[in-house]
């Protein structure tokens, strides 16, 4: 399942980097921004994926590798969106809208919920972490969906 989904998250980082380099236009604050986000959920969810696989591989404990991949990708969550929050509030008015960031910050805050639930719940860890990759896909693919809208359907 974790291969799946780094397999799946490096293919939108990999199709982010075509559209950008097919669009041959130059972006705003707002593309730039979404484009970080994109490709800093998916090579996150790629990260992220491998991580319980390698300290699996390292004979410690499977208790031990889940609540390790867990804490780990909590404290991504909270620091990027921390870094996310201050990066959102140098884009102009009209760049950004407020369901874009309000759908982010509620994306990422659900993660690092589902991760506190697993470390203090051991018995469904892997499902909580498993979810949270699955979420920061999905947060990649809106992003990658909006850049593409906005990159070929630009409104100046």
């Amino acid at each position: 399942m974790l291969l799946g989904l780094a397999e799946v998250s490096i293919a939108i980082t990999g199709f982010s980097g075509v559209v950008g380099a097919v669009s041959g236009k130059t972006w705003g604050g707002a593309e730039r921004f979404r484009f970080i986000n994109l490709t800093s959920f998916a090579i996150a969810a790629t990260l992220f994926s491998f991580l319980p696989l390698a300290v699996f591989s390292y004979n410690v404990s499977e208790a031990f590798s889940w609540a390790m991949s867990a804490s780990l990708l909590t404290m991504f969550v909270v620091v990027f969106q921390t870094n996310g929050f201050f990066r959102v509030r140098k884009l102009r008015g009209g760049e950004a809208s407020i369901w874009a960031k309000w759908f982010l910050v509620t994306g990422s805050a659900i993660v690092a919920v589902l991760q506190l639930i697993g470390l203090t719940v051991p018995s469904i860890i892997n499902a909580t972490y498993i979810t949270g990759i699955l979420i920061l896909i999905l947060l990649a693919v809106f992003q990658f969906v909006v850049f593409v809208i906005r990159i070929f359907v630009r409104h100046d």
